[in-house]
């Protein structure tokens, strides 16, 4: 083995350990001088993209990750980090290059199938992306992150049954107590669009308790009050969500509505 090869992983490893520390500058000075050692090493060069990504310079660690691409064409790991810079970057076309090229290599990868969700449903095909997330499941089954994207593309569906079941499925790999506000949020707006006003009240409570808290949960929360007979709790809600935002189009009429009694005005979705 090279000497330079040698010296080169000391400082990859190095690099690597202050990523873990998320010390960024140490590591992309550390990184930087394993490549430099020996700029043959795609592992180094993945490791140094990392640094770079972490440092807010985008176009420099994609540029990294482009080269480490050309030593190891078929590395997985490096395929799937590399459509997510592109994403984020704003090159979806590339990114998706990289996804298909990925599952030419690793066809259960699950991170791949993900990433090709979040593809497809930034172009509007939910329904392909919904696929893509099952997938991605299939082989890991309690990604949260995944859990929570088909609830999503279940909600964007119109179709809150699936997405109540997904999100409950999703708070069951939590202790409990500990779920996500943003879980409880979903959770309770899939209560709503089923009609089930008292219990979307509860874990819209549960959400708003846990913080943090918004103008938008607020008039959520209140919403559900109103339309599980609790005017007066309602009002007190959606004057809350006003003290956070006067111009509140959705509490602003919600008042109203409480002012002139019940209304029967369908469910918000």
């Amino acid at each position: 083995m090279p000497r330079s090869l040698v010296l080169s992983r000391q400082l990859s490893q190095q690099g690597q350990a202050a990523l873990e520390r998320r010390n960024w500058e140490a590591a992309e000075q550390l990184l930087a001088q394993a490549v430099k050692t020996f700029p043959q090493d795609a592992e180094a060069r993945r490791h140094y993209a990392e640094a770079l990504w972490q440092r807010r310079k985008q176009s420099e660690a994609i540029n990294q990750m482009r080269q480490a691409m050309r030593l190891a064409p078929d590395d997985p790991q490096l395929l799937v980090r590399a459509a997510e810079m592109g994403m984020i970057h704003g090159d979806n076309a590339e990114a998706a290059r990289r996804v298909e090229h990925a599952l030419d290599v690793d066809p259960k990868n699950p991170r791949v199938w993900a990433l090709r969700g979040k593809l497809r449903e930034q172009t509007g095909d939910l329904r392909a992306a919904l696929a893509d997330y099952q997938r991605a499941l299939s082989y890991r089954p309690d990604d949260r992150e995944v859990l929570l994207s088909v609830a999503e593309a279940y909600r964007r569906l119109n179709q809150p049954q699936r997405a109540l079941a997904g999100l409950q499925n999703l708070a069951e790999t939590y202790p409990p107590g500990e779920e996500p506000p943003r879980v409880l949020y979903l959770i309770g707006l899939a209560y709503s669009a089923e009609g089930r006003f008292a219990d979307a009240a509860e874990s819209l409570l549960a959400a708003r308790d846990r913080g943090p808290v918004s103008p938008e949960l607020l008039f959520r929360l209140a919403d559900a009050q109103w339309r599980a007979g609790r005017p007066t709790e309602a009002q007190q809600t959606a004057a809350r969500s006003l003290a956070l935002d006067p111009r509140h189009a959705g509490s602003q009429q919600l008042l109203r509505r409480i002012a002139q009694g019940p209304g029967g005005v369908p469910a918000l979705r």
